[in-house]
């Protein structure tokens, strides 16, 4: 930790104009605020706000790094003010705006929150829930999770995106490429129990509706062939898509995670493989009911 601080802080002193400087100063950032962790000493605390006060002025590329440095130095401002709640919440409502219609806007609602809570101002935090929940964040991943994991109601509206590769290297496009067309995402790790189950399931029932679905596939232990050569033995008709990391994607962290397996659904729902036959139904009669939906690109999310 030590090393890496030291090590960044030479080469900034050595060219301090340098084009990737703020890069630098991103990992200078980090190792500052864990030997912080470390050994909580004044000499420690003005080094990091230094770091900080110059993040504060790195372009949008590095905007999220921004964000954490104007969020500690606003920290330390209200600390050193003895700031009471109210010139809190002020000073949060001017960060999120200040991170509006930003690429670091998601990250910086979802922190807002958090500290909203704690504040117990409940009302901004209610307002926060309704920004993230808008048509513009609905596709966030990390805005997904983070309204998986917060919320007590059992399903989430939220649109499916993101860019994956194919098993033959063709990339597809969520929500666009597939506007206008019903089609299931299903999540499935080879190694549970269930999975055979779970496939062949999901195979009986687009014999059941035959050419009604498309079926996009993310195999979660990054096999060679993204599980292709599983899917044709079992007979399922589907797109085999790539998902790098598996389970630590962010995509599968945000619609499903919390179960062995999943399937999620046009305007319909993340289920487990008990409620294939209800979601696939649902969607079949283009209604909510047993998971169903119309494919209209929003999906909801079940915890």
């Amino acid at each position: 930790c030590k090393s890496v601080v030291r090590q960044a802080s030479t080469l900034l002193d050595a060219s301090p104009g340098a084009p990737n400087k703020f890069r630098v100063l991103g990992i200078l950032f980090q190792g500052q605020k864990r030997l912080l962790g470390l050994e909580m000493s004044e000499k420690n605390r003005k080094a990091l706000f230094e770091t900080c006060t110059k993040l504060s002025k790195a372009p949008d590329e590095y905007i999220e790094l921004r964000l954490d440095a104007n969020l500690l130095l606003s920290e330390r401002d209200l600390a050193e003010a003895d700031a009471n709640v109210t010139e809190r919440v002020n000073a949060l409502k001017e960060i999120i705006e200040k991170y509006r219609d930003t690429p670091a806007e998601p990250r910086s609602l979802v922190i807002a929150s958090l500290i909203a809570t704690k504040l117990h101002a409940f009302d901004l935090a209610a307002d926060i829930h309704k920004e993230l929940a808008r048509s513009s964040l609905g596709g966030d991943h990390q805005v997904i999770a983070f309204r998986r994991k917060s919320f007590a109601a059992n399903h989430v509206d939220a649109v499916f995106s993101g860019t994956y590769e194919s098993a033959d290297e063709a990339s597809v496009t969520f929500p666009s490429d597939r506007l206008g067309h019903q089609y299931l995402v299903v999540f499935w790790p080879w190694a549970s129990e269930q999975c055979d189950v779970f496939l062949s399931r999901i195979r009986e029932q687009q014999e059941r509706f035959p050419g009604r679905f498309e079926i996009y596939s993310f195999n979660l232990d990054e096999m060679s062939d993204a599980g292709n050569s599983i899917l044709d033995r079992l007979g399922v008709k589907c797109t085999a898509l790539r998902l790098p990391g598996g389970r630590r994607n962010m995509a599968y962290r945000a619609y499903a995670r919390g179960s062995s397996s999943g399937l999620c659904q046009c305007t319909g729902a993340c289920v487990t493989a008990g409620k294939v036959e209800g979601a696939m139904a649902g969607a079949q009669a283009g209604t909510r009911e047993g998971g169903g939906g119309s494919g209209s690109g929003t999906w909801e999310v079940a915890r």
